[in-house]
């Protein structure tokens, strides 16, 4: 990783961090559980750090609690899940 992609994955994840805390302001502590936030700008622009993040190879790892409660969430809004190895 070079150090221009370093910094940039930074700058991103400080993006990231700060589009949650307005999450929480705008929809509350469990922003990801309210109807309200899901096609939000505040969600749309949260996605487009993410997409960046990941185009510049960035990989975040979750425990085993993380996915189940990311797993109850994703069904609770759109059914069951189409694939349940989230880490392709």
């Amino acid at each position: 990783m070079t150090l221009e992609t370093f910094i940039k994955i930074q700058k991103l994840l400080g993006q990231r961090d700060t589009l949650t805390e307005m999450s929480i302001v705008l929809y509350g502590d469990l922003f990801v559980d309210s109807a309200e936030f899901w096609g939000s700008v505040t969600e749309r622009q949260m996605n487009d750090v993410v997409d960046e993040l990941i185009k510049l190879g960035y990989v975040e790892s979750y425990d085993a609690l993380i996915r189940n409660q990311a797993d109850e969430i994703f069904r609770r809004f759109f059914g069951d899940l189409p694939n349940k190895n989230l880490d392709m």
